[in-house]
């Protein structure tokens, strides 16, 4: 029974399938994760993805999670379209920048804003609840000069 001959400081040549680790970077672990899914060290991860693909760990996961996010938009457009209401509000809100509260900018000048009350008819400034549901209260005579 014939060993593998130890690789250099010790370890074994790492056995990396190109397709497994692709699958696996779709999930968005981290470089050590892949090191312990390959019993193998994170050089040994790093040294795979750049002879293969000529690019670093994090290059290669996010062109990978990119698919990942892909099917996931469309699954959230299809469950929106078919009527799920929440997700609608969901996928509106964050693929279609739409908000429920809009920035309003601008300055108000609150010594301005101050000095029209206090210039203000004081009979103007009486709103009673029925004023504002547009019913009009009618007061007495007694009570306008009071």
């Amino acid at each position: 029974m014939s060993k593998k001959k130890p690789h250099a400081r010790g370890s074994l040549p790492a056995e990396i399938d190109a397709e497994q680790l692709n699958k696996i970077l779709k999930l968005r672990p981290t470089i050590n994760d892949c090191a312990a899914i390959f019993n193998c060290s994170v050089k040994a991860i790093e040294r795979f993805i750049r002879r293969e693909y000529d690019r670093t760990f994090t290059e290669q996961r996010d062109r990978q999670v990119s698919f990942t996010k892909n099917k996931l938009i469309q699954k959230a457009l299809t469950l929106a379209l078919e009527g799920d209401t929440k997700m609608l509000i969901f996928a509106l809100k964050n693929l279609c920048d739409w908000s429920e509260k809009h920035e309003v900018t601008g300055e108000i000048n609150v010594n301005s804003i101050t000095d029209l009350l206090m210039s203000a008819d004081q009979d103007a400034l009486d709103i009673t609840p029925k004023t504002i549901e547009g019913e009009v209260e009618e007061r007495s005579s007694d009570e306008k000069n009071t």
